[in-house]
């Protein structure tokens, strides 16, 4: 189980990678911006980047966010039921996190090892922000975000599981 564990991991952060990649060089940076540290936010916010500051009632960004935690939640479940033969709530619950916990701590290496040094992200007009960017503690705090974000939604999956 845990060889399966690990090639789930290592499948999912692939995925995660090519989608994240292919996100960043497609899109504007000021797409994800909320994903920035706030100086950097604050900063397009005077550089009229974005019309608010007000980052937790973006009623878009939560909605997407919210519809990615749910489609993140069947798929997990998905996996978890199907291709570890989960039959229990602690089963769901604890293989789930220990997925969900993998990915969000490659997050955080990928975040510290791309993002903090990748040129194309810097939004114009906050090259002088270079501390901010390279803030390692900042990607780090949001993985710990992430890390208690994930123990509801595996709950839930082990919830699910035990239902079935």
């Amino acid at each position: 189980m845990i060889l399966t564990i690990v090639i789930e991991c290592v499948v999912i952060c692939a995925l995660f990678t090519v989608i994240v990649v292919t996100a960043v060089r497609k899109r504007d940076p000021v797409d994800y911006i909320y994903d920035y540290p706030e100086e950097i936010i604050e900063r397009a916010y005077k550089l009229n980047m974005i019309d608010s500051l007000n980052i937790v009632e973006d009623k878009n960004r939560i909605l997407k966010k919210f519809i990615a935690g749910c489609l993140v939640t069947v798929l997990l479940t998905a996996i978890v039921i199907f291709v570890n033969h989960a039959e229990t709530f602690e089963q769901g619950m604890y293989i789930s996190y220990a997925i969900w916990a993998v990915v969000v701590i490659y997050d955080v290496i990928l975040d510290c090892v791309w993002f903090c040094h990748d040129e194309k992200v810097r939004l114009p007009g906050t090259e002088d922000l270079a501390d901010a960017y390279l803030d390692y503690g900042y990607h780090i705090r949001m993985g710990l975000h992430g890390l208690i974000l994930g123990i509801p939604i595996c709950l839930t999956i082990g919830l699910f599981i035990a239902i079935i």
